[in-house]
């Protein structure tokens, strides 16, 4: 068992150090980030740059033009789980036309990558170690779905587990729209 322990934090070390540059940072052209103490339908997306589990960078603002759903999650939440291949069936269902990111919250990449695997999710899994970033977006349960269209506003959010049905049709509407 210590040995198994032991090489669960050795496969996992330095990728959940927090990294300056990383979390909310200004959308392209501006000077700063505008830090909202939560978001709503209609806003635009506070654009981000994050660590995925393979060590790669990803900022929203490289998005643009595409639609993207955004699931904040944590392994212990049990919503979260039943969540996972929900929207792994969407990211197969719609293809090239939405990008679909999990955020994982406050958690190492190790973790995220078992709990990912165990639940059939394969798209995107980012790490938010520091929290910034689902502290911005006014996250304070799990999960919380955002579905932004092709131009970084937020067209839908969700509380809560996913409402398959109409996480589908606001899909069907962003892609419809890009």
């Amino acid at each position: 068992m210590i040995l198994l322990v032991t090489g669960a934090l050795w496969a996992d070390r330095g990728r959940h150090d927090p990294v300056a540059g990383y979390g909310v940072i200004p959308q392209p052209g501006e000077a700063s980030a505008v830090l909202e103490s939560g978001l709503d339908a209609g806003d635009p997306a506070l654009n981000f740059r994050l660590l995925d589990t393979d060590g790669e960078i990803v900022e929203l603002s490289s998005l643009r033009g595409r639609p993207a759903l955004i699931h904040f999650w944590t392994t212990w939440c049990l919503d979260c789980a039943v969540d996972l291949p929900v929207l792994q069936e969407l990211a197969v269902q719609y293809g090239e036309g939405i990008e679909v990111i999990g955020i994982a919250v406050g958690e190492p990449a190790g973790r995220i990558e078992a709990a990912a695997g165990r639940h059939g999710a394969r798209y995107r899994m980012l790490l938010d170690r520091d929290e910034e970033v689902s502290r911005a977006y006014g996250v304070t349960t799990y999960p919380v779905t955002y579905v932004i269209d092709a131009d970084g506003v937020i067209v839908g959010i969700q509380v809560g587990p996913v409402a398959a049905d109409e996480l589908r049709n606001q899909v069907e509407t962003v892609i419809g729209d890009g």
